[in-house]
């Protein structure tokens, strides 16, 4: 009976030091466990630029104390897939870069996904040099109708080029040249490029190429605008920059133009 008693005893006693050990252990790793990184000194937070305007990131990196180089992306799939219409001049996400961290939500105290750099840097952005649609989006647009112009009326009232027979054009016609004065007092584009633009906004072919031909504008001083709006947020060469004004759809004449007659 002595020998029993003592079994148990014995027994409740392993017992009770097993559960002091485990409840140390569980206390040791416990603040180990739920204790995280800090983030490192030095680094801030980048905005997200994801569907940002150019002039809209421009601003929010300067507040950050960032640089910005933008350079012409394309991604049309993301729009497609995430069904959001891209507008010319819209930015990109983030791209791994050199200058760019990452820091892991289970290593370091970062409450969300996002990225980091030193105050200085220059982070690469990527935007779009054209507007579009995803299909999911072009399908409905396309079996609305787009224009109450019949086929004969198009053709009488693509006829006036001047301003002096603005009285004879339909009224869809001095909207289109009316929105290509609204974009030029804002932007700067090239020919191509606004009446991309304008047909993008719905207006027709013929209405939109009124609007071109009607538009008080120099297009040498247009290409010369967007170079050094290039400047304002990027260092080119020459080379670079006189073939990134022909991917906007300048000529090479006023690519050239531009290039002459930028400040020393």
């Amino acid at each position: 009976m002595k020998k029993l008693g003592l079994m148990i005893v014995m027994l409740f006693s392993i017992i009770a030091l097993s559960a002091c050990s485990n409840s140390n252990k569980t206390a040791e790793e416990l603040p180990k466990s739920e204790s995280k990184k800090p983030i490192p000194s030095g680094y801030i937070k980048i905005s997200d630029p994801y569907f940002k305007p150019k002039e809209q990131v421009q601003e929010e990196f300067n507040q950050l104390g960032l640089k910005v180089k933008f350079v012409v992306t394309n991604f049309d799939e993301k729009a497609e897939s995430n069904s959001k219409k891209i507008i010319k001049g819209m930015c990109d996400q983030i791209s791994s870069q050199p200058n760019v961290e990452y820091f892991d939500v289970d290593e370091y105290d970062n409450p969300d996904i996002s990225y980091y750099a030193k105050k200085g840097s220059t982070i690469i952005i990527g935007y779009s040099d054209h507007d579009y649609t995803p299909k999911s989006m072009s399908k409905s647009a396309t079996t609305s109708p787009s224009s109450n112009i019949t086929p004969s009326s198009s053709k009488e009232d693509s006829q006036p080029s001047t301003n002096k027979d603005a009285g004879k054009v339909s009224r869809e016609f001095q909207n289109a040249l009316s929105s290509a004065n609204n974009y030029l007092d804002y932007s700067s584009f090239s020919k191509e490029g606004l009446k991309e633009q304008l047909i993008f906004e719905q207006f027709p072919e013929d209405a939109a190429q009124y609007a071109i031909d009607n538009v008080k504008v120099d297009w040498n001083e247009q290409a010369l605008k967007t170079a050094k709006s290039y400047l304002d947020y990027s260092s080119f060469s020459n080379a670079d920059l006189q073939d990134q004004l022909i991917y906007d759809k300048f000529t090479p004449e006023q690519a050239q133009y531009a290039i002459n007659n930028l400040p020393e």
